[in-house]
C-alpha cells in the first residue's frame, strides 16, 4: 500500500549534560579515521576524506577478508569504524558484529542478537531490512524489528539498557538507524500502511529514560483531542520511520514534513534550521517522499 513518508529531521537539543554526546558525535564526524554516524557527520554526506585510493589505484584493488552477517534479507545499514573496531549490522533477526581491524582478517569481538517477537515479520513493509546502527560514549545503540530500542556496551556488546517503543501486533515496526542529538536518541516508528499514528521518540542514551515522546500529526498529547475528533482522524497518522539529520546547533525542535505541510514537535527552545539536503529542485521546507517503508 502506497504512502506519503514523513521526512524527520531531528535537531539538536540545548539540554545541559557533563559529558555532550553531540559534543563527543561533532568532534569524531570530521575525523577520518572513524565513521561514528550512519551519514558520516549530521549533514549526512556520507563523504570520506581520505585519500588513499585514487582513480590511478582503484583498478588494483584486492579482497583481503570478507564477512557474511548471516542474515540473508535487505541490508541498508552501513558499519561504524570506532576505535580500531568496525560494527556490522544486518537484516532481520538485526544481528550486531564488533570486528577486530587490528589483527589480520578483522577476526569478530563478539556478536549480539537480541531476542524479538517473530509477529512483526508479516507486518514489516518493504523488507525486513535494518538502517544501520549509531554511537555514543561507549555505546552502541540500535533498533529492532519488534520495536525494541538497546543500548550495547561497545567494548563487549553486552546490554546497557534496553526499552519498548512500539507494538508489531498493532502493526507497528522499526528498521530505522535512529538520531544521536546531546543525551538523546531519537527514533520513529514504522507502519503507516496499517494506520500506525506515528510519533518521534527521545530516549537518553545513559540509561534509556523516555524522556519525551511527541506525535507526527494532530496534538501531540492524546488527551488533548477534541470530543469531535474521530478514531479514524487519531490514528491515520503517517509514520516517522526515519529520523534525519539536519544543520542545526541551537534550540529544540523536531519537525515532521509532508509536502509543503509542517507539523512541528516542540519540547523546548525553538531555531531556524533547515533539512541537510534538499532534492533538486525542491524547495528546503516542502520535501516529500512516496515510499512504502
Amino acid at each position: 500500500m502506497k504512502r506519503i513518508t514523513w521526512l524527520v529531521m531531528a535537531l539538536a537539543l540545548m539540554l545541559p549534560w557533563d559529558v555532550s554526546a553531540n559534543d563527543e558525535l561533532l568532534k569524531l564526524q570530521n575525523d577520518d579515521s572513524v565513521w561514528v554516524i550512519p551519514g558520516k557527520n549530521y549533514a549526512s554526506t556520507r563523504y570520506s576524506g581520505l585519500n588513499q585510493i585514487t582513480t590511478s589505484n582503484v583498478a588494483k584493488l584486492k579482497q583481503v577478508w570478507s564477512f557474511s552477517t548471516g542474515a540473508l534479507r535487505g541490508h541498508e545499514g552501513q558499519p561504524l569504524v570506532v576505535n580500531n573496531t568496525m560494527y556490522v549490522n544486518s537484516a532481520y533477526p538485526n544481528h550486531v558484529y564488533a570486528l577486530d581491524l587490528t589483527k589480520e582478517g578483522a577476526p569478530m569481538k563478539w556478536k549480539y542478537t537480541p531476542k524479538q517477537d517473530d509477529r512483526a515479520v508479516p507486518v514489516a513493509c518493504c523488507d525486513l531490512v535494518h538502517r544501520g546502527v549509531n554511537y555514543v560514549a561507549g555505546k552502541i545503540l540500535m533498533t529492532t524489528l519488534d520495536g525494541q530500542v538497546i543500548a550495547l556496551d561497545a567494548n563487549t556488546g553486552q546490554e546497557v539498557w534496553k526499552q519498548k517503543n512500539a507494538d508489531p501486533t498493532k502493526g507497528e515496526t522499526m528498521t530505522m538507524a535512529g538520531l544521536v542529538v546531546k543525551d538523546k536518541y531519537m527514533v520513529g516508528v514504522s507502519g503507516g500502511e496499517f494506520g500506525v499514528r506515528g510519533w518521534l521518540a527521545a530516549y537518553n542514551i545513559i540509561d534509556g529514560k523516555l524522556m519525551w515522546k511527541a506525535y507526527s500529526m494532530a496534538p501531540t498529547r492524546i488527551s488533548s483531542w477534541r470530543p469531535t475528533s474521530t478514531r479514524r482522524t487519531r490514528t491515520m497518522a503517517s509514520a516517522a520511520w526515519a529520523p534525519t539529520p539536519g544543520r542545526a546547533s541551537c534550540g529544540s525542535r523536531a519537525a515532521a514534513r509532508r509536502g509543503a505541510g509542517t507539523r512541528t514537535i516542540r519540547s523546548s527552545t525553538s531555531c531556524t534550521t533547515r533539512p541537510a539536503t534538499p532534492g533538486p529542485g525542491t524547495p528546503p521546507r516542502a520535501r516529500a517522499t512516496t515510499s512504502g517503508r
